[in-house]
């Protein structure tokens, strides 16, 4: 490509306007020529057989040339660049300024082939990018729509609270906010099908602790975090398994002044994701109740998770979350 480029550089510019046969002609003509006068300058004993069977296989290599680089070479230069074109948004489908105004039939039909299938391209483009402004107008009224209705729900359950002072009413409208911060956390990934649970172990930790006011304010949350991805069917059931988790923990070291609550999050090697609770204050009695116990049951059945707790030790629970659950982080 690059030595026909070169080429074609120092060649005449009334060479590249001439038909294929023409160039082909003269090309066969100066190599006759060219040919002819090496032979005559070097000996006068080479035969005429000899000279013309050389400038035969030499004009037949000529024109050979001259037909790959019209019907193959510069075609295929001419796709490349449209190609390059179309992956930076350019729709140019046309041969390029510098190609000849003359071109073969095979070579016009080849540039209607190409007009064709890059009309049909750019319409499937147009077609899809006018679905995906659909589809995410859908997500954010569906998104608005749950968070209007949770809100809703939370508002009724603190009325509820506030009348009763009752401890039922409170862990309700705590499952509810981590509905809606699940929920929150799912749509403002941008990413549909796989959530950040790193990200949604540390907000839900932060959420939790400051909503238990003076109860924990001397509580030191440490959060040991690595990139952790479920896919978005995983994140709800997930965000419900570690706010009843930390939710029992709180419960457990908040009357123990300066106590520290060391949260976990990181893949396995395996692909699975690894929740845990620990803390060197961990108290020996540990009940979890019984309404907590069905919550975290349920939801473990839902996704299938491993969830592993330790009746002595720093550690309150161990949660693993299954690689078939799990996405793939990009």
């Amino acid at each position: 490509m690059k030595n026909a480029g070169h080429l074609r550089a120092w060649l005449p510019p009334s060479f590249s306007r001439l038909s294929l046969r023409s160039r082909a002609a003269l090309l066969f003509i100066l190599v006759v020529l060219a040919a002819i006068a090496l032979g005559a300058s070097q000996t006068a004993s080479i035969s005429l057989a000899n000279i013309a069977l050389d400038v035969g296989l030499l004009g037949i290599l000529a024109g050979g040339w001259v037909c790959v680089h019209s019907e193959v070479l510069r075609p295929a230069n001419a796709l490349a660049k449209i190609a390059v074109g179309f992956t930076q948004g350019r729709e140019e489908t046309q041969p390029p300024p510098s190609e000849p105004t003359q071109a073969s039939p095979s070579t016009t039909s080849l540039w209607a082939s190409v007009d064709t299938f890059a009309g049909v391209l750019q319409a499937q483009a147009h077609r899809s990018d006018a679905a995906i402004a659909v589809e995410r107008v859908v997500l954010r009224e569906v998104n608005h729509r749950i968070r209007n209705n949770l809100q809703m729900v939370a508002s009724i359950l603190a009325i509820q609270a506030r009348a009763d002072e009752s401890d039922g009413a409170l862990r309700a409208l705590g499952r509810v906010n981590l509905l809606s911060l699940a929920q929150d956390r799912i749509y403002a990934s941008g990413d549909v099908n796989r959530v950040r649970l790193d990200d949604l172990a540390a907000e839900i930790g932060r959420n939790l602790q400051s909503a238990r006011g003076t109860q924990a304010h001397t509580l030191r949350l440490e959060l040991v975090l690595t990139p952790a991805f479920s896919q978005s069917d995983a994140a709800v059931p997930m965000a419900f398994l570690m706010g009843e988790s930390l939710s029992h923990a709180l419960d457990l070291l908040g009357p123990i002044s300066g106590a520290i609550l060391i949260m976990t999050v990181r893949t396995e090697a395996d692909g699975s994701v690894l929740f845990s609770l620990a803390s060197p204050q961990m108290p020996q009695h540990r009940p979890l109740s019984a309404n907590s116990g069905r919550v975290m049951e349920a939801f473990a059945l839902q996704i299938g998770v491993e969830i592993i707790r330790s009746p002595i030790g720093p550690e309150l629970v161990r949660i693993k979350l299954k690689p078939s659950t799990t996405a793939i982080a990009r």
